[in-house]
């Protein structure tokens, strides 16, 4: 044991001594590692072999077979489904009247009643009632202050019954109208009392007319209407008026045909003028229309009684057609008639002529015009238009010189050639917001006169509307009217153009009850109406209106 022992431990230490071996060259210890070392393995090959059975026997399947049919009754039934139905919108609730009070400065107050029948489908009636007027004083030219009082009220009652294919409607009115000559010349240093100065206007009248309601044009279409009016001032001078109508429209061939008839008879009284005033009138027509044109051919004729019975013979006719359909539309015409100058026309027109002032009737002997309308896009739309118009005795208003006062007016006549050119703009940029432009500018050529007497050289309007919520309402208008000539002492005396700008804000506090302010001449603008006769100036005026 012990032996062994020492066996092992003498191997142990001769293999840990170091060995020296001889060789012709000593061994290089250093290794030098160029790239780490990189183990690969090779891909194995599968082999790719499916089993085949090689079978030279082949099998036909060959069998036959048959269908025996046999009824299968079911027990399904188809329900029935109901139709749609159109609904139609819930009607707002209609109101039976409506009450408008307002007061202003100048002591103006104002009223107005509205009362209408409700929803039917075969009849409808209303009555209508309004007042305006005011006790306020104007300055003239030699800065006297004097009243310029007026009033102004009005009533009618309407009606209509619808038949299947026809309606009746009438209808009676009533007025009062008031104004003081208060214009007199400057000149004088005088005061006028308001008994001396007052012109009152009395009116009446009654309608009647029946006319066709079918919903196509191949039937026959007609209208039949009379009309009586009495007109009376405060210097017992009346006139009463009495006109019928009647007019017939159908297809005659592949032609829409047309005939309008009228008789207007004038019965004056003897401070008025001795002869009265019978006016018959003819006027035939055919037109036509295609896709993008249409085009209408007639006459008329008038008969006039108080022109020695003349019959005057006016060409009609006009024709327009599409460029772009509904945007741009070229239209050309011409036509003509006689203009009967009545009483009541000429004293609503100016009411401080000379009572009982006869007005000889004009003649529009030929009127022609070319313009141009369409879309120039879905919220705006125009209108420009040029028309030469030939008038003979065309009136116009001057003061009654031979009168100390100078206070009311007379007419004098001309034959006139008129140039107008005309263009209108509407935009409507949405339910809430839109817009009106217009204008007219007027050339005149006379035979006699200096200048078209109390005629403005040109005319504009503004007008502008906005809703905001069905809350507040505004609308805005802005009159622009140019210079004008009236005949004075030394020639012609000019008249300044003037704009007139008015307001008016409403403030609907519930459905029935709302509150407004009306601004009139907002800018105070300082003008004569006629010659020697200034307007209001700035007017304000505060209101209410309820529906009932």
């Amino acid at each position: 044991m012990k032996s062994s022992l020492r066996l092992i431990i003498i191997l142990s230490v001769t293999a840990l001594l170091p060995v020296r071996t001889f060789s012709q060259n000593q061994i290089e210890k250093q290794v030098r590692v160029v790239k780490p070392y990189t183990p690969t393995l090779s891909d194995a090959e599968k082999i790719n072999l499916l089993p085949k059975i090689s079978d030279s026997a082949r099998v036909r399947p060959d069998f036959q077979y048959s269908i025996t049919p046999k009824r299968y009754d079911t027990h399904f039934r188809v329900n029935p489904i109901r139709p749609a139905r159109m609904l139609g919108l819930p009607l707002e609730r209609l109101y039976k009247s409506q009450f408008t009070l307002g007061l202003g400065n100048y002591f103006t107050p104002f009223a107005e009643l509205t009362v209408n029948q409700l929803r039917s489908r075969k009849s409808s009636m209303g009555l209508y009632l309004k007042h305006q007027s005011s006790a306020g004083k104007v300055k003239l030219e030699n800065d006297q202050k004097v009243p310029s009082n007026y009033s102004d009220n009005i009533g009618e009652l309407y009606w209509k019954h619808m038949f299947y294919r026809s309606v009746l409607e009438g209808g009676v009115s009533g007025g009062y109208n008031s104004v003081l000559y208060y214009g007199y010349n400057p000149e004088l240093d005088t005061t006028l009392n308001k008994k001396d100065i007052r012109q009152k206007i009395y009116s009446a009248g009654a309608r009647l007319a029946y006319y066709s309601s079918n919903p196509d044009s191949l039937h026959l279409n007609y209208h039949l209407g009379l009309n009586y009016q009495l007109t009376r001032d405060g210097y017992s001078n009346a006139e009463n008026a009495f006109k019928t109508h009647a007019g017939f429209e159908t297809f005659i061939g592949d032609w829409y045909s047309g005939l309008d008839m009228g008789v207007s008879y004038y019965g004056k009284s003897e401070g008025i003028d001795s002869s009265n005033n019978l006016v018959v009138r003819v006027d035939p027509y055919v037109t036509k229309a295609g896709a993008d044109w249409r085009f209408l051919l007639g006459l008329n004729t008038t008969t006039d009684i108080r022109d020695k019975g003349s019959i005057h013979i006016y060409p009609r006719a006009n024709f327009q057609f599409n460029i772009v359909k509904d945007v741009l539309i070229p239209y050309m015409g011409v036509d003509g008639h006689r203009e009967i100058n009545s009483y009541r026309k000429i004293l609503f027109e100016n009411p401080f002529i000379k009572p009982g002032l006869s007005v000889k009737n004009s003649d529009y002997g030929m009127n022609g015009y070319f313009g141009l309308k369409g879309q120039y896009s879905s919220k705006m739309a125009f209108d420009f238009r040029i028309s030469y118009t030939q008038v003979n005795d065309m009136y116009f208003f001057i003061l009654d010189t031979t009168d100390i006062l100078h206070n009311q007016f007379t007419v004098t006549y001309d034959n006139a050639s008129i140039l107008t050119t005309s263009g209108e703009i509407t935009w409507n940029k949405n339910e809430k917001l839109q817009f009106m432009l217009k204008g007219h500018y007027y050339h005149y050529a006379l035979d006699s006169l200096a200048y078209p007497w109390h005629k403005p050289a040109f005319d504009a309007s503004l007008a502008a509307s906005y809703n905001l919520r069905d809350k507040i309402l505004v609308d805005a208008n802005l009159f622009l009217t140019g210079k004008r000539y009236v005949p004075g002492s030394d020639g012609a005396v000019e008249l300044k153009p003037f704009p007139d700008a008015n307001l008016e804000v409403e403030y609907r506090y519930t459905k029935l009850l709302s509150f407004f302010l009306r601004l009139n001449n907002f800018t105070a603008a300082k003008y004569q109406v006629w010659h020697q006769y200034p307007s209001q100036r700035f007017q304000a005026m505060v209101g209410f209106t309820y529906a009932l």
